[in-house]
């Protein structure tokens, strides 16, 4: 895309980073925000992370991003926090 994304461009880009075999994460979303992109959601890995960014480079090149995406094995890696006791 050498023109900037329109609504359409985004949606057809959000579609083919779920279908496509090396990103496949169904919660990722693409917005404009001014001449920036915005992707936000979750991804399984920090390198389903990498991957994802570099599709959506590929996708818009020379759009700046914005990386709001959180990753699910950085917020997984410690079990539930102890209950606190009240007296």
């Amino acid at each position: 895309m050498s023109d900037p994304p329109d609504v359409y461009d985004l949606r057809e880009l959000e579609r083919r980073l779920a279908e496509d075999d090396a990103t496949a994460e169904l919660g990722v979303h693409v917005h404009q925000a001014g001449s920036q992109l915005i992707v936000h959601g979750w991804v399984s890995s920090s390198q389903a992370r990498t991957r994802m960014l570099a599709a959506v480079r590929e996708g818009c090149p020379g759009m700046p991003i914005i990386d709001e995406l959180t990753s699910q094995d950085s917020t997984l890696s410690g079990g539930p926090a102890p209950s606190e006791e009240i007296r």
